[in-house]
């Protein structure tokens, strides 16, 4: 398996059968780091809420032209402006290989409003949670959200070690500078060593390989 995260929180997951991209945000597509031309194909497009940090239209509408095929896997409000610009194959429920978890996203308020929400457990090996921390199970690979206005990265922290996946992959850590984010990486990854969970520290735009 390879796993490429992009900016924040867009990560394609790639397998021998079968390739996922996570939320298509503006950051990624915005800082040029992601083209889709360049993409493997993608079966499986997941799109957990409408904020533009994990939607992008723009990053969508070039996803819909190029991969027009692919399953999208999304919330009702979020459908609905997919199916607007193009996109065919859209659900709302669990798939073969996605299991969606209606979980609402984290409490923004006053700093945001409340938006439609999922959560997925993709392949039987990963979870990604979107922008939230509420939820008491994971698959082999949990990528972690660790920092937000709505969550601390305490919290982030006490999410693992109390779920122990093998694999943690970092997401949602945009507002981090560099500086800092390879601190709090480093921190995150003595934490996982010393409970036997494999860090998977990313570097934009460059795949790691994961044997799963």
């Amino acid at each position: 398996m390879k796993i490429t995260k992009f900016l924040h929180s867009c990560v394609l997951v790639e397998t021998e059968k079968r390739t996922a991209l996570f939320d298509p945000g503006s950051f990624s597509w915005q800082s040029g780091l992601v083209k889709v031309d360049g993409l493997p194909a993608i079966h499986d497009i997941v799109i957990t809420h409408e904020h533009a940090d994990h939607y992008d239209e723009n990053f969508v509408t070039a996803l819909i032209e190029k991969y027009p095929d692919s399953q999208w896997i999304t919330n009702k409000s979020i459908a609905e402006k997919l199916s607007g610009l193009g996109a065919k194959n859209i659900t709302t429920s669990s798939t073969k290989c996605c299991e969606v978890r209606n979980i609402p996203h984290a409490d923004v308020a006053p700093f945001g409003v409340p938006v439609e929400h999922i959560a997925v457990d993709w392949n039987k090996c990963v979870t990604h949670p979107g922008d939230t921390l509420d939820f008491d199970t994971t698959q082999e690979i949990l990528h972690l959200p660790i920092t937000a206005p709505w969550g601390k990265t305490v919290d982030a922290i006490n999410k693992f070690l109390e779920l122990k996946p093998k694999y943690v992959l970092p997401i949602h850590d945009w507002m981090l500078r560099d500086e800092w984010l390879q601190v709090v990486y480093s921190r995150l990854e003595s934490l996982c060593d010393q409970n036997e969970i494999v860090f998977l520290r990313p570097i934009n735009g460059q795949a790691i390989e994961v044997n799963v």
